[in-house]
C-alpha cells in the first residue's frame, strides 16, 4: 500500500531535526540507521508507530574525555535511539534482544549503513551464543510481569481515595487488674494502638503506582485491556521474544521478521483471538523448552569477545582515519534519498 503525500511529508517533517541536530553533528557520524518495532518485525498495521534506531562512530573525545556520550533517546511522534558503536557492540555481544536484532534486519527497513556498518554485519553471528537464552527470556518475563501486573489492576482497582493510616493502626486490649487476694479484676483493662507502619508504606505506594498507571496509560493499550482483560500486544511480544529466542538456540540464526513464519499468529494474539491462561501456558511451555535446548544447543557459552574486541577497533580506527564532514553530510542526502524511495515505493507501510 502506497504511502499517502501527507503522511511522507508528515514522517520526513518529524526526522528532520534528528538528521541536522542530533546525527550528522556528532563528530565521526552516522553508520546505520534503521526502523524498528512492529516494522521490523512484519507486525506493522497502519496505525504503528515509527521507532528509529541509529548507530553512530563516536569520536575519541566522546570515548574518553569528559563528555562521554553513549546513548541519545528522544520520544516524540518518531521514538528515536541512537547508540554509540562501543555501547551497541556490548550490548550486542550479550545477546540483548533490541540490539542484536539490528545485525539481522531485513534490508527493507535499514534506511542507511555504510562499510563499516557492513563489516558488523558480515560477522553478525559471532554474537550469537547460549547467552540468548536468559536475555530472550529475561525480556519475555519482563513483558510477562507487566501482564499479570496490569490484569491484578484491572481486576482489583484502587480506591480513589489514598490508603490512610488509621486503616493500619489496631487496638489491643490487656487484662491489668490484678489485685492481692482477689486475683484478676476482668473490668480492669488497659489498651494500645499498634500501626503497622510497612503495610501502610506498600499500600500506600501500590494505590501511588496504580493511579499513576491509570492516569499515564497508553490509550492504545488501555482499550486492549479493557477490551480483553489483559494487555495483548505485550503478550504477542511476549510469545515473539520467546519463539526468536528459542530459534536462536536450535537454528544458530535470528530471525527478525516473522513475515510467513508466525506473523499471522502473533497479530492473532495481539487481537485477542487467546484466552490469558492459553497465553500464559505457551509463554511457559516455550521457557521450558528454552532450558532445555540450552544444554543442547551447539552455540558458545559466550561469543568470541577478543575477536569482536578486534572488530570494533577496526572500526573506530577506520572511521577516525577516513571519515570527514563531507563524507557525513553524503550520508545524509543519502539518507533522505533512501527513505523517499522506500516511501513512495510504498515498502514501508503505517
Amino acid at each position: 500500500m502506497l504511502r499517502s503525500e501527507s503522511s511522507l511529508e508528515r514522517d520526513l517533517r518529524l526526522l528532520k531535526p534528528y538528521e541536522q541536530k542530533d546525527i550528522i553533528n556528532m563528530e565521526q557520524g552516522l553508520i546505520f540507521m534503521s526502523l524498528h518495532g512492529s516494522h521490523a518485525y512484519g507486525l506493522a498495521r497502519p496505525d504503528s508507530d515509527l521507532d528509529i534506531r541509529a548507530i553512530y562512530v563516536g569520536s575519541p573525545g566522546e570515548l574518553y574525555g569528559f563528555n562521554r556520550r553513549e546513548q541519545y533517546d528522544k520520544f516524540t511522534e518518531i521514538d528515536m535511539h541512537v547508540y554509540e558503536l562501543r555501547k551497541f557492540v556490548r550490548l550486542a555481544s550479550e545477546c540483548n534482544p533490541n540490539m542484536i536484532e539490528l545485525l539481522f534486519l531485513g534490508k527493507d527497513v535499514i534506511l542507511y549503513q555504510n562499510p563499516l556498518w557492513e563489516q558488523l554485519y558480515r560477522n553478525r553471528h559471532l554474537f550469537l551464543s547460549k547467552r540468548a537464552a536468559d536475555k530472550f527470556c529475561g525480556y519475555a518475563q519482563a513483558q510477562l510481569k507487566r501482564i499479570k501486573g496490569h490484569k491484578k489492576w484491572i481486576t482489583n482497582p484502587q480506591s480513589e481515595n489514598p490508603p490512610s493510616q488509621e486503616d493500619f493502626t489496631r487496638r489491643v486490649y490487656q487484662e491489668v487488674g490484678f489485685e492481692p487476694g482477689r486475683g484478676i479484676n476482668p473490668s480492669a483493662r488497659s489498651s494500645v494502638e499498634i500501626y503497622d507502619k510497612d503495610a501502610y508504606k506498600g499500600a500506600h505506594k501500590k494505590w501511588k503506582q496504580y493511579w499513576h498507571w491509570k492516569k499515564n496509560r497508553n490509550t492504545e493499550r488501555a482499550e486492549l485491556e479493557e477490551k480483553f482483560g489483559y494487555d495483548t500486544k505485550h503478550a504477542m511480544h511476549l510469545l515473539r521474544l520467546l519463539r526468536m529466542g528459542k530459534e536462536i538456540l536450535e537454528t544458530k540464526d535470528l530471525i527478525v521478521n516473522r513475515r510467513g513464519i508466525d506473523d499471522q499468529d502473533l497479530l492473532a494474539v495481539r487481537k485477542g483471538t487467546y484466552p490469558y491462561l492459553e497465553v500464559l501456558k505457551a509463554a511457559d511451555i516455550l521457557m521450558r523448552e528454552i532450558e532445555e535446548l540450552r544444554e543442547e544447543s551447539d552455540l558458545p557459552k559466550k561469543p568470541d569477545l577478543e575477536y569482536i574486541e578486534e572488530i570494533l577497533m577496526n572500526t573506530y580506527n577506520l572511521s577516525w582515519n577516513f571519515f570527514s564532514s563531507r563524507e557525513i553530510n553524503a550520508s545524509l542526502g543519502k539518507l533522505i534519498a533512501t527513505m523517499l524511495q522506500s516511501f513512495e515505493s510504498g515498502s514501508l507501510e503505517k
